[in-house]
């Protein structure tokens, strides 16, 4: 529209002149800060802390470059043929539009190296729960004849990742032990899966690492791995060892491995280490109960009661009301029956002669004139 109108004949030529200048000064400063904003990004990054600055990562997030690197050091070790060097092909250009790389590592690997294809192809689908892994540590992914280090590597990381997901951690920590975060291509994924299969094995001095080490670049990694690491953290950082709470984990880790019809000496381990610190956590309540009731008893019933000759310390007056006494009536005096009561209880004790004497004087004292 500005510019339509400017271009009007019969618009004046100063205003002309005036608006353009104003709008190409608008467009080199808009140009201006776009190159700084970039220069920014590309150099500070989003820091949230100023540790984030004095702290660099010690790892770096899958790239492009990172990608081709890998791509060209395998094909400078092994003779790929034509369908593993499409693969390599699309691999490039999956990364650049943000796919998942290792789902494209693996489609080269298997093109490539047709001994390790079934356990790799297997990792396209979910495990069925009622199957066994003992496949999985018998399959040929460390027979350094049949692929290249470079190739194992990723291999070990997608077969680790596929058993993570599907709840076999301790078979998914075993898988990724060789491996760090140089030998692959995707850090990211590598430490977020070991963090997870730590966690839920309770490891948490070995998950505390992992997924610290992986939030070094939380904001490159997955939105998802850094959501889900954040929750782990605030979870397993509380876990105190023979708690209730680790003994609640440890019972989901059973039930967990029942349902994966596991029932070997590791489930029977974990069963029998529920029993023991159900027990000693039992024990040890039972004993704060015990003292409890204890502290309660020496409180209501003092071991050295008060001599009778010790001025107990009371402050109250010692007013008492005065007592009213019927018209004729006399100090003391009870009714028979009452009388005859506190006859026999004070008597009750006494040997028989005694009893006669107190019946006695009381007789006496009835026929004593009333004042």
């Amino acid at each position: 529209m500005l510019i339509r109108f400017l271009s009007i004949p019969f618009v004046r030529k100063p205003l002309r002149s005036a608006c353009h200048a104003a709008f190409f000064t608008c467009l080199v400063w808009i140009s201006v800060a776009g190159v700084l904003a970039a220069h920014q990004e590309t150099y500070t990054g989003s820091p949230s802390t100023d540790e984030e600055l004095t702290r660099p990562a010690t790892w770096q997030v899958v790239s492009l470059e990172r990608v081709s690197l890998w791509a060209n050091q395998l094909l400078e070790t092994s003779e790929l043929n034509s369908a593993a060097r499409e693969a390599i092909a699309r691999l490039e250009r999956d990364v650049q539009f943000q796919a998942d790389p290792l789902d494209a590592v693996r489609e080269i690997l298997i093109a490539a190296y047709p001994s390790v294809a079934p356990i790799l192809a297997a990792t396209r689908q979910p495990l069925a729960p009622h199957l066994a892994a003992q496949h999985i540590a018998a399959a040929p992914l460390w027979d350094e004849s049949l692929l290249p280090k470079i190739a194992r590597d990723q291999a070990l990381l997608i077969v680790g990742r596929w058993l993570a997901q599907n709840d076999l951690y301790d078979e998914a920590l075993s898988t990724m032990e060789p491996l760090t975060i140089d030998d692959v291509i995707d850090p990211a994924t590598l430490l977020f899966y070991r963090g997870l299969s730590q966690h839920r094995l309770l490891l948490k001095s070995d998950c505390l690492e992992s997924l610290q080490t992986l939030m070094e670049n939380d904001s490159q990694i997955p939105r998802r791995f850094a959501v889900v690491s954040r929750l782990m953290l605030a979870d397993i950082e509380p876990l105190e060892v023979d708690s209730l709470d680790e003994i609640a984990r440890l019972m989901d880790d059973v039930r967990r491995r029942q349902q994966l019809f596991r029932s070997g000496t590791r489930v029977l381990g974990r069963e029998q280490q529920v029993i023991e610190k159900l027990d000693r956590l039992i024990e040890e309540l039972e004993q704060q109960l015990q003292q409890s009731q204890q502290a309660s008893a020496g409180q209501s019933s003092p071991s050295n009661p008060m001599p009778d000759s010790q001025n107990a310390g009371g402050r109250g007056a010692g007013n008492v009301d005065n007592q009213r006494l019927p018209d004729g009536g006399s100090w003391g005096d009870l009714p028979p029956r009452q009388r005859a009561a506190a006859l026999t209880e004070m008597a009750k004790d006494l040997p028989p002669h005694y009893r006669e004497v107190i019946e006695e004087y009381f007789r006496l004292l009835a026929k004593e004139p009333r004042r």
